[in-house]
């Protein structure tokens, strides 16, 4: 599920299921002799036929809400995209620690003892097998983990200066970043005037945005509002930072003119247009620009798009539903050199639909 920091998010999930739903489970076997287990084995105690967690996301923090989780003290670990953070007393926690534009997995974990009878019938059957247990495994034996587990995305709707066009549709995102921390300067030497650059220091990731996140950024807002329809772009350039010993000697940035939205047509239920990152460096004179050209024709429900650009730096292109939270990449490449920004080089040539 994803959250817009506009003021406040609010959303509840739950498990609606009866008893009788969650009582009478009865999971394949993938293993010989491929028969369902007899019901008592796979008995739950304590079901959690009510458990529901509500998140509350508001600015840089978001609030846990929880119940239904079985239970013996009301003390419950609670981790975050898999690390132990807290083990909360109660049914609320407030994470503080959150940033936008990331994504977290949050997970209640509740033990519950079993039944005496389900203990002593556990007792009995281990000392017929003659199976060893310690103190260190009763909470494994004689208790029924419960786990709750919630998705929260993070973002930010809002960009500064930038309003989206009306409907809905798609997101078509470009970006070009450096994969490395740091970059040598190809230049130097002879020319040292700064001897490394900055990098995005990143993977691919189609929420990395950001001056310090990326080379160049494109969104392409393709939006239809009843017989109407909109073509709009959002454009961003990552700072350059020159180096010369370790210590920073001059920023800046290449201008945002370098990426343009060329002719927009529109059609019978589709909009297509250009898109083209020209984007030379800024703090070394002559140097060979990024190149990317795609052009894209957008349907409601359709995309078809065609491109070429350099083996340098990384390339990443995605699909995005607007409003929403679906992504899926259309196009990834990875940096193989900067020799590869020269005009004489071989260049990347992709083709997809949707």
């Amino acid at each position: 599920m994803e959250h817009h920091l506009l003021d406040e998010a609010i959303v509840h999930t739950s498990t609606k299921k009866s008893e009788k739903d969650l009582t009478s489970y009865r999971p394949i076997q993938t293993t010989p002799p491929y028969k369902t287990r007899d019901k008592e084995e796979w008995e739950i105690s304590y079901p959690m036929t009510d458990a529901s967690i509500t998140s509350t996301v508001k600015k840089s923090k978001v609030t846990l809400k929880w119940e239904g989780i079985p239970d013996d003290n009301q003390k419950y670990k609670l981790y975050r995209n898999g690390k132990l953070m807290k083990v909360v007393s109660g049914h609320q926690y407030t994470d503080t620690k959150v940033k936008e534009n990331k994504t977290y997995i949050y997970t209640i974990v509740g033990y519950k003892k079993l039944p005496q009878e389900r203990i002593d019938k556990i007792k009995e059957e281990l000392e017929k097998k003659k199976i060893d247990y310690d103190k260190g495994d009763e909470k494994n034996l004689f208790y029924e983990r419960k786990e709750l587990r919630h998705r929260v995305v993070i973002r930010t709707s809002k960009t500064k200066g930038f309003t989206p066009p009306p409907g809905y549709g798609w997101i078509l995102r470009y970006k070009t970043f450096i994969p490395m921390k740091y970059a040598d300067n190809p230049q130097c030497p002879p020319k040292c005037t700064y001897d490394k650059f900055n990098g995005n220091n990143r993977g691919f990731d189609p929420w990395a945005t950001g001056s310090h996140a990326i080379k160049t950024h494109t969104d392409v807002y393709t939006t239809f509002k009843g017989s109407k329809k909109y073509a709009k772009m959002y454009r961003n350039i990552g700072v350059t930072i020159g180096y010369k010993k370790g210590k920073v000697v001059k920023k800046a940035w290449a201008p945002k003119s370098d990426l343009k939205l060329t002719k927009v047509e529109k059609g019978n239920g589709w909009i297509a247009q250009g898109v083209q990152h020209q984007s030379a460096h800024p703090l070394i004179f002559k140097a060979p620009t990024i190149d990317v050209f795609y052009y894209a024709k957008v349907y409601k429900n359709k995309l078809i798009t065609y491109g070429v650009h350099d083996f340098a730096p990384s390339h990443e292109f995605y699909l995005m539903n607007y409003p929403g939270d679906f992504v899926v990449p259309i196009h990834r490449t990875k940096h193989r050199g900067f020799l590869y920004l020269w005009f004489f080089t071989p260049k990347a040539e992709f083709y997809a639909s949707f």
